[in-house]
């Protein structure tokens, strides 16, 4: 898996540190597309290069790990009705086969102990999880990190 990380300032004791793990999204990163907000949350992580935090951009993150040919396909299954999590069954697939502990790994590498999750997934729970890192709350920044409304939000029992 390739990944990026990225540290702005003194991140000191590691405790409170503010943290985006974001997934690769080459449909919202690269190409703006309307399905997702995947662009518009990399976009709000960027002010961390004016303060103190992390950003790892994890690869292989696709289509929440299902890879771009599969998510083009669970596009099409959207295009007639489908949620994110119906079409993603419906093809045989994870609701969500993200992998986290890589990113958990570069965090505690970095020094970072507690932080503050840039989020609205329940997914990148994992992180924390993973390594035994604490999410003290959710990043509660101006420009709220919102699903789209065509990526709705995975209910936590369906998703873990």
């Amino acid at each position: 898996m390739v990944f990026m990380a990225n540290m702005q300032g003194d991140i000191g004791d590691g405790e409170d540190v503010l943290v985006r793990v974001h997934s690769e999204c080459l449909t919202g990163d690269i190409l703006g597309s309307a399905r997702c907000d995947c662009g518009n949350q990399l976009d709000l992580a960027m002010p961390l290069k004016a303060g103190r935090g992390v950003l790892v951009y994890l690869r292989g993150h696709e289509g929440r790990g299902i890879g771009l040919g599969q998510k083009l396909r669970a596009y099409n299954l959207q295009d007639d009705g489908h949620d994110t999590v119906k079409a993603n069954v419906d093809l045989g697939l994870a609701i969500d086969s993200r992998e986290y502990g890589i990113g958990a790994q570069i965090l505690r590498d970095m020094g970072v102990r507690t932080m503050r999750l840039m989020s609205d997934d329940q997914q990148p729970d994992q992180v924390h999880r993973a390594q035994r890192l604490r999410a003290r709350r959710r990043w509660e920044g101006s420009g709220d990190i919102a699903h789209h409304q065509g990526e709705p939000e995975v209910p936590r029992d369906e998703a873990n």
